[in-house]
């Protein structure tokens, strides 16, 4: 059991470590919180990236929280990642390959964190239609949990150095 932990953590950071040969600057992600109250969730995952723990992260990577473009909204994150709406991926898709401030090539993917049937973290790889999802019983369990989430499910590096 715990050699497979082993290698199953081993196989994680060496695919983040492939994803990060390239010189394309770190990831760059768009986040959003579908939750009801997206307060303490967001909160969290602010100080979990300033951290500087590097689990997943690292200095170059840049999540884009507040300051997204607003093409993105609420509306056509959740048809694309909650109800998985074909039209809508695509339009994401298109959306995040277009450049934006530090995203000069666009983006790696989005990340969304939603608490509608149960909490979870789900994200959308840019040039992809398969939505991955992270479901948990409770977001009291800890302050780990929503880095751990993040990172199983943190999109890799697409964009061409």
């Amino acid at each position: 059991m715990v050699i497979k932990a082993i290698l199953l953590c081993g196989a994680f950071l060496f695919a983040h470590t492939d994803a990060l040969a390239g010189s394309a600057g770190g990831s760059r992600i768009v986040w959003f919180n579908l939750a009801k109250e997206p307060g303490a969730v967001n909160e969290r995952i602010t100080s979990f990236l300033e951290s500087g723990r590097d689990f997943c992260w690292d200095s170059e990577s840049i999540v884009y929280m507040r300051d997204k473009p607003k093409e993105f909204t609420r509306e056509l994150v959740k048809r694309a990642i909650i109800e998985h709406d074909n039209a809508a991926i695509k339009e994401l898709n298109v959306l995040l390959k277009r450049p934006y401030d530090e995203a000069r090539k666009g983006f790696d993917g989005i990340v969304v964190y939603d608490d509608v049937s149960a909490p979870r973290m789900s994200s959308l790889t840019t040039g992809r239609s398969k939505v991955k999802t992270y479901m948990v019983e409770s977001l009291a369990e800890s302050e780990e949990w929503l880095e751990y989430a993040f990172c199983r499910v943190s999109p890799p590096i697409v964009r061409r150095p």
